[in-house]
């Protein structure tokens, strides 16, 4: 059973779509960040995912969690560049999740659900800026 995820993400908006995601599946697991500084990148450094995996198997996390944006880039390529370098042991429990051009991009595949859900016109969602802002 898993009762803890240690999460990497960049920002409050992915972290908000994870804990959707976790009830959305009624998980009861409770969500772990890192440590300040670690994941509030783009691309995270090794060093930085050896110093959150040391923290994670400190909490004794089930499941690593990081979600990422590709910013342009192919999710296959930003997937891959993650998972070079996730440490050996934790890659069995390492997910790494890839939002193809950014979170916000991928929320509004559906604008109409979405425009009904925030209470705003579609119409402001009809331009990328918009839709990220």
């Amino acid at each position: 059973m898993i009762r803890t995820i240690g999460v990497i993400y960049q920002d409050r908006n992915s972290l908000g779509f994870l804990e959707g995601v976790r009830r959305r599946l009624n998980c009861d697991a409770k969500l772990l960040d890192p440590p300040a500084g670690i994941g509030n990148t783009h691309d995270i450094p090794r060093k930085q995912a050896r110093l959150a995996w040391a923290y994670f198997q400190k909490k004794r996390v089930d499941l690593v969690v990081r979600l990422t944006d590709s910013d342009r880039t192919r999710w296959q390529d930003v997937r891959r560049g993650e998972l070079e370098l996730v440490p050996p042991d934790a890659r069995s429990v390492w997910v790494c999740g890839v939002a193809v051009e950014n979170l916000e991009e991928w929320l509004c595949l559906e604008p109409n659900y979405l425009a009904k859900a925030l209470a705003i016109p579609q119409s402001e969602l009809s331009s990328p800026q918009n839709r990220t802002g």
